[in-house]
């Protein structure tokens, strides 16, 4: 009999924004919100592929509604 165990740590995803002929207190609210939410759609993609890929059903992470916070 074997036993194998998988650990997954957590996920982190970093973006790099930018931007043309934006005011930069203005572009990093933009990106606090906008760039999250493009991010947490990566990191749900990326979840669900790399799960169902294991031979499971896929784990799909509900959306977070961050605009309305």
């Amino acid at each position: 009999m074997y036993m194998i165990r998988a650990v997954l740590k957590p996920i982190v995803i970093t973006g790099n924004f930018t931007a043309n002929n934006t005011n930069e207190e203005e572009f990093r609210k933009i990106c606090s919100l906008s760039g999250v939410i493009n991010l947490l759609s990566l990191a749900r993609s990326y979840i669900a592929s790399a799960t169902s890929l294991a031979g499971g059903p896929p784990v799909i992470l509900p959306f977070i509604d961050l605009a309305s916070k």
